[in-house]
């Protein structure tokens, strides 16, 4: 009888072992593209699908994504590298800047906002890059809340309520970017002026 008891506790215990295994293994990272490319209107609207991107608003009468509420969750981290905050994403191994870019800016200037943040050594990192839009629309939420004025988690500063991404949809005159005051991604011209949140991979 004391040896049945035995084995059953050592059974039990074994599970108890692979089910917290099994609970503490983190997700699998999403490791988006990183490098500046032309996207179509049907990639965007692929991308967002695939990846279960939130999108809050229905442009598809213009051709982009129609409403969509994904399922992928970040995990934000905020950290503080030489005296500057920035926010870690553990589920794409991303890392933005808390706070963006202070004005808005040409396409060809948030160019060089990001060289200046490199040749500052901003954060302590010289390679920071424009996100590429499926970075920069990874960070869309379905919802607000009543004190947020953005589709983007109240970790951010709320002042970027518009970027520029890296990629261009037929020309380098048509840039992406993400509207975060509205909650859609679309494209416009390389001399609007838009907020930078500039990103690096860690």
């Amino acid at each position: 009888m004391l040896a049945l008891m035995y084995k059953a506790f050592l059974v039990a215990a074994f599970f108890c072992v692979l089910t917290s295994c099994a609970l503490l293994t983190p997700s699998p990272v999403l490791f988006l593209r990183s490098k500046p490319a032309q996207v179509s209107r049907v990639e965007l609207i692929a991308f967002i699908q695939k990846y279960n991107f939130n999108h809050p608003a229905n442009l598809s009468d213009a051709g982009l994504s129609g409403s969509v509420s994904g399922n992928f969750r970040h995990h934000y981290e905020v950290r503080m590298c030489a005296n500057i905050n920035v926010i870690v994403d553990k589920a794409t191994n991303l890392m933005w800047p808390q706070v963006g870019s202070e004005e808005r800016l040409t396409w060809m200037e948030a160019k060089d906002y990001v060289e200046h943040l490199n040749t500052t050594e901003f954060a302590g990192y010289r390679d920071w890059r424009l996100p590429t839009i499926e970075e920069l629309a990874s960070l869309l939420e379905f919802r607000k809340s009543p004190l947020q004025t953005l589709y983007l988690d109240p970790l951010f500063d709320q002042t970027q309520a518009i970027c520029w991404s890296a990629d261009i949809l037929d020309s380098a005159a048509n840039v992406w970017f993400v509207y975060f005051a509205h909650g859609y991604v679309s494209h416009t011209d390389a001399d609007s002026r838009l907020y930078v949140r500039a990103v690096r991979s860690i």
